[in-house]
């Protein structure tokens, strides 16, 4: 990086589209396709038409996925920082995935990003899940 300005090595080809701004509304579209193919009875989403092939979305349900970081029923938050520093890892596009570790989220392959125990029980609640 220099002067607002990035080499790249590897990983992408020449034509490749990429994001350079507005990824959480990439992040927050994703989600709520997700969450609007919960509604229909053959998984596709009722709305807009777009082409999210490139994504790597997974075919796998949330249930389907055997994952001890993908909380589930009433989460115990407390319990999940083994380490006792008061912060956890969670996934801002499932937000019940939640580790003591850093990591990637089992679900969307995203990196957990790091929160107070406060912090995570507030975005619990926000996104509806239930938490002692």
């Amino acid at each position: 990086y220099s002067d607002g300005f990035y080499q790249v090595f590897s990983g992408i080809k020449e034509n490749d589209m990429i994001v350079t701004s507005a990824q959480f509304l990439i992040d927050s579209e994703s989600s709520l396709k997700a969450a609007l193919s919960q509604f229909t009875n053959d998984g596709k989403s009722s709305g807009g038409e777009e082409d999210m092939s490139g994504m790597d979305m997974g075919d796998e349900s949330k249930e389907e996925i055997d994952d001890p970081i993908i909380r589930k029923g009433v989460i115990d938050v407390e319990s999940i920082d083994e380490n006792q520093d008061g912060k956890l890892y969670q996934d801002i596009m499932d937000w019940n995935v939640i580790s003591d570790e850093p990591g990637r989220c089992p679900i969307c392959g995203m990196k957990l990003r790091e929160y107070t125990i406060d912090e995570v029980k507030e975005n619990l609640k926000e996104h509806g899940f239930e938490y002692k």
